[in-house]
């Protein structure tokens, strides 16, 4: 309606994402250069959240727009179902037909199937779940152990998790914490800023074909304190501003056309977690409720209420217990006092210091390292005797470097099926140790040596397993005990 009034030849603030109105602001630039990190560097599970409005669903389209190579991507948006019914619908999106009555089990040995197929082509999945809040913690968690369908050196399924602010709550929880810490990249849209929503209103109109400002500065003004930057919220106003300006024959939008009835309704405003789901005050219009007609009040019988008794009467105020006159009062002595105070001071001290010292001997001797430097070179098994005293030179550092995934021992390449490596240790007392923790949890365990650097290094794993589903519910047990911080999974071909 007011399209011809501008000048224009299409409407600037279409409620529908649409690509060639993007305007590059900060949180999109980031958002896609998340992303597009995520999948460059093959992360294995990327998370991209934001209030409701922010542009997530645009970015979403923008870089499946620009996805080339061989990467097929797999968009799931439906996601108010069960385990069961996503594991079907991604196979329905991969293109597959799984059986009616498949458990998941089965679900999920098609899935691996077909991933083995698509990776023998030299392609890889890229499952992204929008709307990934609505997804309860077994639907989360199930998405988790799909990862470990994919070799970590040569993976074929990538994941993005994307959603509004209350996904990150759900990700926090105790139950989901191995989830949690294996996001590698994540993100969170934030609202455009005053200036930035002053360019995103030009950058739309320019692009809907207006040749000069249609929005004064008051009229901005007024959109971004009721709308909060938020992106939706902005178009919403703006186009309801232009439809006033039209009605008025006005050739420019100013302060007195944004108004705060045009707010759109809760339910597309920001959201605030779920246990604090209320509407910021600045962006709530103020509603006056309807005058009511008062009813009479019906006649009320009165009675005469007994006289109450009197109050009793207060206590005695306590007097303090004074000394007789001419008797001085006891004093602490001076004296003990001095000598006592240093005395207590000493003993607090070597309380704090004992307490630490036992806390960095307990985290030394319970916690597994990473893995070894890139440039290990693999030595003869040497194993760990019970009680045997490492040499010198392995005990006189404890520095750990974090470091990238290394080539498989060559002594393992002979063993079926799947290992697990949870740790490297310079000591081959702490290795001994941990190895005994996990023996006691009833793992299967060995370990290797490998030398970096003049170093030697033990490394710890766990297995061997039959399948990648065995090892997952290992490490989930051995994980939810506080035994296993770190693990790798290598497959291997019988």
């Amino acid at each position: 309606m007011y399209i011809n009034h501008f000048g224009l030849s299409t409407d600037p603030f279409p409620l529908t994402p649409k690509l060639f109105f993007v305007y590059q602001s900060r949180a999109y630039g980031e958002t896609m250069a998340h992303l597009v990190y995520g999948i460059e560097q093959e992360e294995g599970i990327v998370l991209i959240t934001g209030g409701i409005g922010t542009g997530k669903t645009l970015a979403l389209q923008s870089l499946l727009s620009q996805l080339s190579g061989p990467i097929d991507p797999v968009l799931v948006n439906v996601t108010q179902m069960d385990w069961v019914e996503l594991l079907r619908y991604i196979l329905l999106e991969m293109g597959e037909k799984p059986a009616q009555g498949l458990g998941v089990a089965d679900l999920v040995q098609q899935l691996k199937s077909v991933l083995e197929e698509r990776q023998g082509r030299g392609r890889k999945v890229l499952l992204i779940v929008d709307e990934a809040q609505h997804l309860d913690v077994q639907a989360l968690e199930g998405l988790r152990l799909l990862m470990n369908l994919s070799s970590p050196e040569k993976p074929s399924l990538q994941l993005i998790l994307v959603g509004q602010q209350a996904l990150e709550q759900t990700i926090s929880r105790l139950e989901l914490s191995q989830l949690n810490q294996r996001i590698r990249v994540r993100y969170r849209l934030q609202p455009l800023t005053r200036k930035e929503l002053e360019q995103y209103i030009a950058h739309r109109t320019l692009v809907a074909g207006s040749e000069q400002p249609i929005f004064k500065a008051g009229a901005v003004d007024r959109i971004f304190e009721l709308s909060g930057g938020i992106p939706r919220v902005v178009n919403i106003l703006a186009s309801r501003a232009m439809l006033a300006a039209y009605v008025e024959k006005s050739p420019k939008v100013d302060h007195r056309h944004v108004r705060v009835e045009d707010l759109p309704p809760l339910s597309d405003k920001p959201e605030a977690p779920p246990s604090e789901t209320v509407a910021p005050a600045e962006l709530m219009a103020p509603e006056e409720p309807a005058a009511k007609p008062e009813p009479k009040p019906a006649p009320v019988k009165r009675e005469v209420a007994p006289p109450s008794p009197p109050p009793p009467p207060p206590p005695p105020a306590l007097k303090p217990i004074l000394p007789p006159e001419g008797v001085e009062r006891s004093r602490p002595n001076r004296q003990f006092m001095m000598m006592t105070i240093p005395v207590l001071l000493l003993l607090v001290i070597a309380v704090i210091a004992w307490q630490l010292d036992l806390g960095s001997i307990r985290t030394r001797m319970t916690a597994p390292l990473p893995d070894v430097p890139a440039t290990a070179t693999l030595l003869p098994a040497t194993p760990v005797v019970e009680g045997q005293v490492p040499d010198k030179a392995a005990v006189e550092t404890d520095d750990v470097a974090e470091v990238p995934v290394q080539p498989e021992p060559e002594a393992l390449i002979n063993q079926p099926a799947v290992v697990v490596h949870v740790g490297s240790f310079r000591e081959n007392a702490r290795a001994e140790t941990y190895l005994g923790m996990l023996r006691d949890s009833g793992a299967q365990v060995f370990s290797e040596s490998v030398a970096a650097d003049g170093e030697t290094w033990v490394r710890v794993y766990l297995g061997p397993f039959v399948d990648t589903l065995e090892a997952g519910a290992l490490i989930e047990r051995l994980s939810a005990d506080g035994l296993v911080a770190y693990n790798r999974t290598i497959i291997r071909e019988s």
